[in-house]
């Protein structure tokens, strides 16, 4: 392609660029180009709603766990392989006497739960971390 023949390169635009209109067309040309660098700024920089959470379930960590033990007995035996007594009472041994405490961030009962529920459903810690609605971080640590 030579640059004294701009023919092969404006045909997609249907302008004619005959020696006497180039100066016309150039102008044209670059109009299209601002309108074009125009319209992907604005998309680039357009307003965006906030970041979607990834953890946004209706029961999330203690909540989940209050929740089991609310329901039916027999819910928290599916999931979590005890019934609400049983867990009631595993707790206050491992908090009385097995050094059992809460984080920063999750409960001693809800660390239970999370180890029990990786024991009863022979989960990893991702999915345990998609039940209880919480990272991956905080279950694992």
């Amino acid at each position: 392609m030579s640059s004294d023949s701009p023919d092969l390169i404006l045909p997609i635009l249907s302008i004619s660029t005959s020696d006497d209109e180039y100066g016309a067309d150039e102008e044209l040309l670059h109009l299209i180009l601002f309108a074009t660098v125009q319209e992907c700024l604005q998309w680039r920089f357009r307003p965006r709603a906030g970041p979607t959470p990834l953890h946004n379930a209706s029961f999330r960590g203690e909540t989940r766990l209050q929740e089991l033990q609310g329901r039916h007995r027999h819910a928290m035996l599916a999931v979590l392989g005890l019934e609400p007594p049983a867990f009631s009472s595993i707790y206050e041994e491992l908090y009385w006497h097995g050094g059992l405490r809460d984080s920063r961030y999750v409960s001693a009962k809800e660390q239970l739960a999370h180890f029990l529920y990786i024991c009863r459903e022979g989960s990893g810690v991702r999915r345990t971390a998609e039940y209880f609605d919480r990272s991956y971080h905080t279950i694992h640590t």
